[in-house]
């Protein structure tokens, strides 16, 4: 007997499709659904979002340097990993700053700056493309040529010789010129095959025969078929160039940097400044080794061109779908519609097909315009006066000494003169050594050639004189409790009060002369230079150490560090407590003494090394010696020599000034990613800058042979003058000081001028 059974007693096997349930309609549904489209949505919507909101969600200060940080109760360099400290969970870059904040700040430019540049790409490819596809016969084989060499040419390379030929300084300009020279070139490959289409259609030909023109043709058919497209290729357009704007600033061109500046032989370090993607990219060239950072922030340049990539997808597919089912779609989308349909009139459906483009450019420049207008308002704005860190005098005094400070910053928090206008001037019987010191109160003290200190009211009336035991040496120093030092020879020291009584001398017995004014720190202890070393001089007059510090001779007063526990004399750096000289072998000082290298202290309480016409802010740690972002402009076939004096203010600016017996003073200015902010050039020889106010109006002196000596007052930007003050004939100035609204001048014919103020 046979075991098979009769196909009609089988009992059937159940499937999916034989049940009617809500599932299977979900699956369906789920099978449909723009995937691309609702993906690449949610990622460009939340790239907006970040965009929008990132900089009040960044919890560190984006431009917060961390040179050296505990961890596991060691101290570690930058860059520091992710995940190992709770203030930066995505760790930092090599300068220590935050990377997760950078990136909350960095989203808004860098999606400002490629949505401009892909709009610009966008509209210059449709209406070329429009005039490709539109040409017929040999124009329209001459611009199909065109148009196969222009996609034949790398883009990158094209971007890189139309910025480099504008200017990076340009900025956005320059990017705009360099992206768009041939990316728009795709774009008008896919609109010229659309025009060509339309054209070959019988709506065209009945439009010819009604007598309408070329150009409403093009605007009322061909635009109006060709709208569609829009949206789908500014997405692509986005992604594409945020892809190369990646890889621009990976090679080191970023708007507001792209400076490469070279260290050591074949060592350079690319600039930075506020975060922007491309810019951020850019930092791991610095160490291929550690490329955690590019590794986080290439992972997210990705994540974005993919959104946009995904969401161009989604836009091309729907596209297709619609133009499938006769203009209607089917599922969400055509819900979507059908609802849109009916609450919207059909005259406003027809008016908004018609004006599409219109319409999308019109929102795109919107977009861009307020972009960049939210980004400007909201970037990291330089802080005021009143909230950046700067040095404070002990004492309070209005100029302790030479160079104002005993850090030597040349910088005051007070507005100088606004006119040359002599309140008063006073002579001496003999000429000046250096200029005055000025107290708390505005008391004047000035030494003399005939050894005599003098003491003068802010009025310049004479208070008293005091007899020196030698011929004196730079400008006096005032200490935090009031009491004038002054250097004089052989090498001596003495103390004054303020009243004028002799206090104490400091007695050298031969050797090195003393060869610059004093400094006095917050504890009172007195340092000055004498020919090649630094002596340290208690508060009572006791000697405490005399170190060698530099080979050769020198004129100029010893700068302490902010903390005080350095202290440098051109290219020498001693600990200030023992006159021991520092380790400093990762800056290479002996390697680039050529440069003439000189440290240096800040308005900012930064310590700096320069070296030839760069600036590099630098920290000792248990680790070694950590560099900042090197800072320099490019001064090939503008000045001869090395500055001879430089400096910051308190937001970081950085002045350099270079002047000499045989040629012209320029002061130049800088900001922290070396954009240049100034070249003022005066055409005054051996120029002094006397000081800088918190205006950043630079006060400076000339001695000139073939016209009378100067002094003038430079407002950053300018290269006029806001005043100027004739000092006369075979005058040499020799020392100043600026206080809140007045300038005194001191000249070696013994003349001392107080210049405005009341």
């Amino acid at each position: 007997m046979s075991t098979r059974l009769d196909a009609s007693r089988r009992t059937p096997q159940p499937t999916i499709d034989s049940f009617n349930l809500p599932e299977t309609r979900i699956l369906r549904w789920f099978r449909h659904l723009n995937w691309p489209l609702l993906i690449g949505g949610m990622i460009t919507l939340a790239i907006v979002v970040m965009a929008v909101y990132g900089p009040d969600w960044a919890a560190q200060d984006p431009m917060q340097e961390n040179y050296a940080l505990v961890i596991d109760g060691k101290v570690v360099r930058p860059p520091y990993p992710p995940f190992t400290l709770a203030e930066h969970p995505l760790g930092t870059d090599q300068f220590g700053r935050d990377l997760l904040s950078r990136i909350l700040w960095g989203v808004r430019p860098t999606l400002i700056l490629v949505t401009t540049v892909a709009t610009v790409r966008l509209i210059v490819g449709i209406w070329l493309g429009l005039i490709i596809g539109w040409s017929g016969g040999r124009r329209g084989r001459i611009f199909d040529s065109i148009l196969s060499a222009a996609l034949s040419v790398p883009v990158l390379i094209v971007a890189l010789m139309g910025i480099s030929a504008v200017g990076i300084e340009k900025g956005l300009w320059a990017f705009i010129f360099g992206l768009a020279l041939t990316g728009w070139a795709e774009t008008a490959r896919i609109i010229s095959t659309q025009t060509r289409t339309i054209k070959g259609q019988t709506y065209v030909e009945a439009a010819y025969a009604l007598g309408a023109s070329e150009l409403r043709i093009l605007r009322k058919h061909v635009l109006h078929h060709i709208s569609p497209l829009v949206w789908m290729l500014l997405a692509f357009e986005v992604s594409t160039t945020l892809l190369v704007v990646s890889e621009l600033g990976f090679l080191g061109y970023y708007i507001g940097g792209g400076v490469w500046i070279e260290v050591l032989d074949f060592v350079a370090v690319n600039t930075t400044g506020l975060p922007e993607l491309g810019q951020m990219l850019s930092d791991t060239l610095v160490s291929l080794t550690r490329p955690l950072v590019f590794i986080i922030v290439g992972s997210f340049v990705s994540l974005i061109v993919l959104g946009f990539n995904l969401l161009g997808e989604g836009l091309r597919q729907r596209l297709s779908r619609q133009i499938a089912t006769g203009g209607r779609l089917k599922g969400l989308g055509g819900m979507i519609e059908h609802w849109l349909e009916g609450i919207i009139p059909a005259s406003a459906t027809d008016w908004l097909e018609t004006n599409a483009v219109r319409l999308g450019i019109a929102g795109m420049v919107v977009l861009v315009v307020g972009g960049w207008t939210i980004w400007h308002e909201s970037r990291p704005q330089s802080k005021s006066i009143e909230e950046q860190q700067y040095l404070v005098v002990p004492g309070g005094h209005l100029w302790a000494t030479e160079r104002h400070d005993a850090q030597g910053t040349q910088w005051v928090n007070a507005s100088g003169p606004s006119s040359a206008a002599a309140l008063w001037t006073y002579q001496a019987e003999g000429g000046f050594v250096g200029g005055p010191a000025v107290a708390a109160d505005g008391s004047l003290y000035i030494a003399t050639t005939n050894s005599e200190l003098l003491a003068l009211t802010p009025n310049g009336q004479e208070v008293w004189r005091a007899r020196l035991p030698g011929v004196p040496v730079g400008s006096p120093a005032l200490g935090p409790d009031g009491k004038i030092f002054i250097a004089g020879q052989p090498g001596g020291l003495t103390a004054y009060s303020p009243s004028g009584d002799r206090l104490w001398e400091f007695v050298t017995e031969g050797g090195r002369e003393s060869t610059s004014g004093p400094v006095v720190d917050s504890q009172g202890t007195i340092y000055y230079t004498r020919v090649d070393s630094i002596q340290a001089v208690s508060p009572d007059g006791k000697p405490l150490w005399l170190s060698l510090i530099y080979d050769s001779y020198v004129e100029q007063p010893p700068v302490l560090s902010a903390g005080e526990a350095y202290i440098f004399l051109l290219s020498g750096a001693l600990s200030a407590s023992s006159g021991v000289p520092l380790k400093l072998s990762d800056l290479s000082i002996e390697e680039l003494i050529f440069t003439n290298p000189a440290f240096f202290v800040g308005a900012d309480g930064k310590t700096y090394l320069r070296t030839g016409h760069e600036v590099l802010s630098w920290v000792a740690t248990d680790e070694g010696v950590v560099t900042g972002s090197p800072i320099t402009w490019n001064h090939a076939g503008s000045v001869p020599i090395p500055p001879l004096n430089q400096g910051t203010t308190p937001d970081g600016s950085v002045w350099l000034l270079y002047s000499g017996e045989f040629f012209d003073t320029r002061l130049v200015w800088l900001d922290s990613t070396s954009r240049m902010l100034s070249n003022t050039r005066s055409p005054d020889h051996q120029g002094n800058l006397l000081g800088i106010d918190k205006d950043a109006i630079a006060y400076i002196c000339s001695d000139n042979f073939s016209v009378n000596a100067n002094c003038k007052a430079f407002e950053i930007g300018s290269e006029t003058p806001l005043w100027e003050l004739d000092l006369g004939d075979s005058v040499k100035v020799a020392g100043g000081a600026l206080i809140p609204n007045r300038l005194y001048i001191a000249t070696d014919l013994g003349t001392l001028y107080a210049v405005g103020g009341n």
